[in-house]
């Protein structure tokens, strides 16, 4: 297109697209500095374009972009086209910058969002955002297209079992209550329970009977007709068939049997990858009966398999890291359970010694220090006082002495400079770190120390992302991502390269081990997700 020569000499482009709901393109607009090409037409010489450019270009939506592309126009290579995201950089940015962003890039004033684009963002951030952020989005474009294969037939099986033990429930449930209600009603169950002499909580400043699973679950010791926990049984069931197995079902594509979710890298503000329509990030673990039912639904197509690999406890393997605390980096470089070391340490007792009940409560204090739990609720997870959880908490610190001064560190720096930072650079702010609202100011530091490890446990999964999609470029070994849920990756490949796969994905999950402590990886070979060990 003669059209186009005008923006040969270009630094830069601004890409702006039109699209239906199907993906096909309807409108591409070109804009830098003072030239603007739109057309509706000729889609495939302005890609070409693109392919030669050699200034960059930025797109608001890449991920859209290059589903486009991989979907309509295979002749084009997509890999090649290094689209530079615009709401990336906008999700990566303090509140000022990203809405200085938004609007210029509203208002089309190009040259002031290059300009921000280029200077106004902190270097660590920029590298973030240009060297993985903004590349993921080919990645994640991939994952989406691909989607994953859906047994029909045993999702449907799982449906109606569902269905029937929730009836089944309802009935039961009723019964024992001698009164008709609405089950899904709180208040009317809370109004029943009390009728049948339960003793029950309140809930909110409206004074309303509480049934959440945390109150009903303490009545359960002296449940002697088992009404309560039919209650809990019904409650699992009615998510699980609503909040897991309807949705995909609803949404599988009928002619391929693949199921397409969305991949979200700004909703989640650690950086984790998120998924909706539907979601597939909180299915059930694997441990759970009906969780291991509804992944086994998940299954590689005729002739492949899935190869699959998680992290083992990063983010306590990221605190071992930021800490350099002598007796974390000493268990993971030994290859100990943590759990039982930490227990071992608390109750001062050999590692050969400690109990499964003791091997818990370390479990429970390694996750409540990453989690900021507080004292109040490691003594209600572990069932025992206040006093007696703030004892060993106190001895978690003592035996492990720099893990205390690094959460002090990170909240005091946090305070005084507004966010916190990962492992790769992304920051997350924070504005009540310094109110004198104590219930403001502790759910922010609890978010804060929790931004550090899991953000960081994010940024390493979406790096092992990148390398994955070189390395299998590099080794000529043809892969489809399909799953990424928190800290595993599910790849779908020939039968034949699933030995191959396993070490390449093991390997680049591992990124080469730039962490003081391994980095460990579990991998596994199924013919479906629940088979993954």
């Amino acid at each position: 297109m003669s059209s186009l020569i005008p923006l040969q000499n270009c630094k830069y482009l601004v890409v702006e697209i039109l699209h239906d709901n199907n993906l096909v393109l309807e409108k591409i607009t070109l804009n830098s500095l003072n030239i603007r090409i739109e057309s509706t037409e000729n889609f495939v010489e302005i890609l070409d374009f693109l392919l030669v450019f050699t200034g960059k270009i930025y797109v608001f939506d890449a991920k859209i972009l290059y589903k486009i592309i991989l979907k309509n126009y295979k002749m084009i290579e997509a890999s090649t086209l290094n689209f530079l995201d615009i709401s990336m950089a906008k999700s990566l940015s303090d509140l000022s910058t990203a809405q200085q962003i938004q609007k210029s890039f509203d208002n089309q004033a190009f040259g002031e969002l290059i300009d921000i684009l280029e200077k106004s963002l902190p270097e660590r951030i920029s590298m973030l955002w240009q060297s993985t952020e903004s590349p993921l989005t080919y990645i994640l474009a991939k994952v989406e297209l691909n989607g994953v294969f859906i047994n029909q037939r045993a999702l449907i099986d799982i449906q109606t079992e569902l269905s029937e033990n929730i009836i089944t429930l309802e009935i039961s449930i009723l019964d024992l209550l001698k009164t008709d209600l609405n089950i899904n009603s709180t208040k009317q169950l809370g109004q029943a329970l009390i009728q049948k002499g339960y003793k029950l909580g309140k809930k909110g400043k409206s004074g309303n009977i509480s049934t959440d699973r945390a109150i009903l679950e303490t009545l359960l010791e002296d449940d002697e007709i088992g009404l309560i926990k039919q209650i809990l049984e019904h409650r699992t069931y009615i998510k699980l068939h609503s909040g897991f197995v309807k949705p995909i079902l609803d949404l599988l594509d009928k002619q391929t049997s693949r199921i397409h979710t969305t991949f979200d890298q700004t909703i989640v503000p650690t950086g984790r990858i998120s998924s909706n329509s539907p979601n597939l990030q909180n299915i059930p673990i694997k441990n759970d009966i009906y969780g291991k039912k509804i992944r086994a639904c998940f299954t590689a197509e005729s002739g492949n398999l899935f190869v699959g690999a998680d992290y083992s406890q990063a983010e306590l393997r990221f605190l071992a890291h930021f800490t350099q605390d002598e007796t974390l980096l000493e268990i993971f470089k030994s290859g100990q359970d943590v759990h039982i070391r930490t227990a071992a340490e608390i109750f001062e007792v050999a590692i050969t010694e400690v109990t499964k009940s003791q091997r818990r409560v370390g479990k429970t204090l390694n996750f409540a220090l990453l989690y900021q739990q507080g004292t109040f609720g490691t003594a209600k997870q572990l069932g025992i006082t206040v006093k007696e959880a703030q004892g060993l908490i106190d001895r978690y610190f003592a035996r492990f002495t720099k893990v205390k001064p690094f959460i002090e560190d990170t909240l005091f720096k946090a305070a005084n400079d507004g966010y916190v930072e990962t492992y790769s650079g992304r920051r997350r702010y924070f504005t009540n770190l310094k109110s004198s609202n104590y219930f403001l100011k502790t759910l922010d530091q609890r978010a804060a120390f929790n931004a550090v490890l899991q953000g960081s446990n994010a940024d390493i999964i979406k790096l092992a992302m990148l390398g994955l999609e070189n390395r299998f470029k590099q080794e000529g070994v043809n892969y489809k991502l399909v799953l990424q849920v928190h800290d595993e990756l599910v790849i779908e490949v020939f039968k034949n390269d699933a030995e191959m796969a396993k070490k390449i994905l093991k390997e680049e999950m591992e990124l080469g081990q730039p962490l003081y402590v391994p980095l460990e990886v579990d991998v596994g070979i199924g013919n479906n997700w629940s088979e993954l060990k």
